[in-house]
């Protein structure tokens, strides 16, 4: 009887170990916002390959949007009215007014069931998942005149200004608190992504456009030229960066970029000067099958056989 109740109960283990692996091993979406022409959010699969491309987009109808960002099953928008809520999933599901505001958003970033929101003159608010004002954080004003992007690492937030002031800071994402002020050597920092303790921040109007790269524990020090170029929004992803190239080097794409590694180009033939944000997530099966693993698990941890009483 003891060897049929271990069979009952570790039999399933080795196989929804290996559907795990499989799970958080598949590929991620792409998912990027086009503002001034199209207005619309189309997707694809981080190999380059179409979900909802331009031609058939995720959702179509937006003002301008301007940055994009996902948490909880859901995309959330900075758009000429405030902020959006639209499905991961489910083309033109959503609304476009999820949090009014006076001004238009222009970057966005999320962390958990928090959103933080850019608008122009150089301000950031935090609000919850639900619209409501994110209690405790003291809004972040006074960086400069023109629009600014975000970045999320843990409970830091990074924030860019691209108005000719060439700031770029780090704050509390908990209490707006300022905590670092980065040396920089371009007065228009666009992008902002951040892998492991390295910040990296597009600068497209260096020429060609390029990446720079500095290390969060030194925020004094001079940051590198990545080797990158044609560079506007950028994203992080499982190690990696996703950067959008919008001038002649590398017109309208998607790059993949490995840290200390190569390049690949995954999306091409994106409408010209018109995409400047982009997120990338986990593909949503991947995500409903590690939640499904997740709930077996706990199932399995839960389950007594009598004969083990």
């Amino acid at each position: 009887m003891q060897r049929r109740v271990a069979r009952i109960f570790l039999g399933p283990v080795p196989a929804a170990l290996a559907l795990l692996a499989l799970a958080t091993a598949a590929r991620a979406q792409l998912y990027l916002a086009s503002d001034g022409t199209s207005n619309v959010i189309t997707e694809y699969t981080n190999t380059g390959s179409p979900v909802h491309p331009l031609t058939s987009p995720l959702d179509s109808g937006l003002g301008v949007p301007q940055g994009i960002t996902y948490t909880g099953g859901e995309l959330y928008v900075a758009d000429t009215s405030g902020v959006g809520e639209y499905s991961a999933t489910v083309p033109n599901s959503g609304t476009a007014s999820f949090i009014s505001l006076t001004t238009s958003a222009v970057s966005i970033a999320s962390s958990g069931s928090d959103l933080f929101v850019g608008v122009p003159g150089g301000s950031v608010f935090a609000y919850t998942t639900g619209g409501t004002a994110l209690a405790g954080f003291t809004a972040i004003t006074g960086l400069g005149s023109g629009d600014v992007t975000l970045a999320l690492s843990g409970s830091d937030l990074f924030v860019a200004d691209n108005s000719g002031t060439g700031l770029l800071k780090e704050y509390s994402a908990t209490s707006g608190a300022l905590l670092n002020t980065f040396s920089s050597p371009t007065s228009n920092p666009r992008g902002v992504a951040v892998v492991g303790s390295n910040l990296f921040v597009t600068n497209p109007t260096a020429g060609t456009g390029e990446v720079l790269e500095y290390s969060i524990g030194s925020p004094g020090q001079s940051p590198t030229d990545v080797a990158i170029t044609a560079a506007t929004g950028i994203a992080a992803y499982g190690g990696n960066l996703y950067v959008l190239s919008n001038n002649a080097s590398a017109p309208n794409s998607v790059t993949e970029y490995i840290p200390g590694g190569g390049t690949s180009v995954l999306v091409t033939g994106l409408p010209t000067n018109t995409y400047e944000s982009l997120v990338v997530i986990p593909e949503p099966t991947a995500i409903a099958a590690i939640l499904g693993l997740f709930a077996f698990a706990c199932a399995l941890l839960r389950y007594r056989s009598p004969a083990s009483v």
